[in-house]
């Protein structure tokens, strides 16, 4: 009898490239271009497939791979016998990722946030990986924008890493000056004005402030009762958004110790507003203000009125109908 063994093939790698990007396995992907089958016979239908992997997950050249797991099918499949497993190499690429940091900010004299952040813009990270060190930003702590840099952000070489800056702010702190009220008694000098400031942070004090604030009021020594304002305005510093509240100087009245009444001559049907008289108060370094009132005596006020402190009749007086007035 006549026995017909199968015959042995074997795979012969190519010199087409095995390669991959990083995905965190050892698989291996074996294309036809990659092998030939040394031993079989001209048109042939056989061809081969198993399982192949890198000795490592990680990226590099010359990886060691094996195909293992060797099998063999189509039509004269039965003819055949396979060599297994066959062994190569090949090469892992590091995988593309891309981050940008995230812009922040802070008030000034606050402390910076414990982390900057980032975000992955491009790319994706293998589970199991993770980035390591953090951000860093340029130094300073006044008013302006700084860069926010990689720092000690870094990931294994298993990846190729591209970073973006962005900007951290600092914004400006809130001061308030606020002017004080006073209060001066009418005919008395203005008082010193006075302001006072809150919302200086780093223990500092006014010695920051590149200009003064400036303060008035509207009121003068010889300025009647009333309420006028105090405003304030002109501060200016370099890390503060300065805001002002303004106030009030209270001119209180004078009250007078005796009214003198100076009578003037009145003729019957002479026409009205004619002066009847003049009053003067005392203490007469204050200024006062004269009105008829009504009360005892104040029966015929409608027939006089008041300006300054001038007595005048409101209509032409007949002595036959009204002698004496009060």
């Amino acid at each position: 009898a006549l026995t017909v063994n199968p015959k042995s093939l074997q795979v012969n790698f190519t010199n087409a490239a095995i390669s991959k990007t990083y995905d965190g396995t050892t698989a291996a992907t074996i294309s036809t271009d990659n092998y030939t089958l040394s031993g079989m016979l001209p048109g042939e239908d056989v061809s081969v497939s198993g399982t192949a992997y890198y000795a490592s997950k990680d990226q590099g050249n010359g990886i060691g791979i094996t195909w293992d797991a060797l099998m063999l099918s189509g039509a004269q499949k039965d003819n055949y016998t396979i060599v297994s497993p066959a062994t190569t190499t090949g090469q892992i690429l590091p995988k593309a990722i891309s981050v940008k940091a995230n812009a922040a900010q802070k008030v000034y004299g606050q402390d910076d946030p414990q982390t900057l952040g980032y975000s992955i813009t491009q790319g994706e990270l293998i589970t199991g990986d993770e980035f390591t060190g953090a951000l860093l930003r340029d130094a300073g702590e006044n008013v302006n924008t700084y860069a926010i840099k990689q720092g000690s952000l870094k990931i294994s070489d298993n990846y190729i890493l591209t970073f973006t800056a962005e900007q951290f702010e600092i914004t400006k702190a809130s001061l308030l000056i606020t002017a004080e009220d006073k209060s001066i008694v009418q005919g008395d000098a203005i008082p010193e004005l006075t302001y006072n400031y809150s919302g200086f942070v780093n223990n500092e004090t006014s010695t920051v402030l590149t200009t003064l604030p400036q303060i008035r009021t509207t009121a003068t020594s010889s300025s009647v009762a009333g309420v006028y304002p105090i405003t304030v305005d002109g501060a200016s510093a370099a890390n503060y958004d300065i805001q002002y509240q303004a106030a009030n100087l209270t001119i209180t009245a004078v009250t007078p110790t005796k009214i003198n009444f100076t009578p003037e001559a009145v003729y019957e049907n002479m026409p009205a507003q004619t002066l009847a008289g003049s009053l003067q108060a005392e203490p007469a370094t204050s200024v006062y203000t004269c009105e008829l009132v009504t009360g005892e005596g104040s029966q015929d006020n409608s027939s006089f009125t008041i300006t300054g402190n001038r007595l005048y009749t409101n209509a032409s007086l007949d002595y036959e109908t009204q002698s004496v007035y009060h």
